[in-house]
């Protein structure tokens, strides 16, 4: 699944018209994959893998790559990978025919970094989308600056960096030219903390999981005694079916649900289809967010480590 993540973000950032897309990823899943068996699956950035290393496993799995030309063209995707904006992939030595490592954490970044500007744009809207990644660009800013940057008049602006704010969708810090802290002598610069972001939609999603699964089991239980009858009713006209009945026998029995109760039926249906739909999203955002923190935490840990052996 993680894989499959880095897979799908550099897929969306490639033309699929482009001849060389299925190869690409093809070979971007086979670096993966061998990467996978020479790493600590919990390593924010793998073991460097070799060109050679990957054309043959490439070679043992569906014989491609086999000749001058197969290992040119594999140099060349690799290469492309590697250059590709969302930077996962790094080469890092010459020898074997090309180095390259996956960073694993810096991925999860980006693709964290990209669920939780969806959130921004499906709660706040575009305008505020904007400012958001005004503040990813610019890191600390202030409301005048965001203001030029997102195109955005003050007043709109102060009304949109409050309601990120008060939902804690962004921080401020307070940068005083005085040691009163007097408001009129401090700059208060906005910023995106992407880690505490990332926490704090996870503990929403976490509710609204629990909330679409509670709705979802309410509305069955509370027509329970419909969709019984339905699918009753779709077990006769099932059996009528196999044993050659005429539609008359058909219509008799779909007349025992009268158009009031179909009603119900086809609205309870769909709400349970959205609610659904919704779990299936939501559970999305929390896999790629609980995996982008897991991460961030090794990385830390990493760092920890390295300052105190120094």
């Amino acid at each position: 699944m993680r894989d499959q993540l880095m897979i799908t973000a550099i897929a969306s950032k490639v033309d699929k018209g482009l001849y060389f897309f299925n190869r690409r990823l093809e070979v971007l899943r086979t670096l993966l994959r061998v990467c996978e068996l020479k790493s600590d699956p919990y390593s924010t950035v793998t073991n460097a893998v070799t060109l050679t290393e990957v054309r043959t496993f490439k070679i043992k799995e569906v014989k491609a790559y086999d000749s001058v030309t197969g290992r040119k063209l594999l140099q060349i995707y690799l290469s492309m990978i590697s250059e590709d904006s969302t930077c996962f992939i790094s080469k890092v030595d010459e020898s074997g025919g090309g180095m390259y490592v996956v960073n694993i954490y810096k991925a999860l970044t980006q693709i964290a970094t990209s669920h939780l500007e969806s959130v921004v744009l499906e709660r706040f809207g575009s305008k505020c989308l904007r400012i958001f990644r005004v503040l990813l660009l610019k890191k600390h800013v202030e409301q005048k600056q965001i203001e030029d940057f997102a195109m955005i008049s003050a007043k709109e602006a102060k009304e949109l960096l409050y309601n990120m704010f008060s939902q804690k969708f962004i921080t401020t810090s307070e940068i005083a030219k005085t040691p009163d802290h007097a408001p009129s002598r401090t700059f208060y610069l906005f910023k995106v903390d992407i880690h505490k972001l990332a926490q704090h939609v996870l503990e929403r999603s976490y509710k609204a999981m629990y909330n679409a699964t509670l709705r979802k089991d309410n509305e069955l239980t509370e027509h329970r005694r419909l969709l019984d009858k339905q699918e009753r009713v779709d077990a006769i006209i099932a059996s009528i079916d196999q044993a050659g009945g005429d539609d008359t026998q058909k219509d008799e029995i779909e007349q025992t649900i009268t158009p009031t109760e179909r009603d119900q039926i086809d609205t309870v249906k769909r709400t349970v289809q959205m609610l659904e739909t919704s779990e299936i999203q939501i559970d999305d955002t929390m896999f790629v967010l609980e995996m982008y923190l897991f991460y961030a935490n090794q990385d830390r840990l990493l760092k920890c480590t390295q300052k105190k052996k120094k």
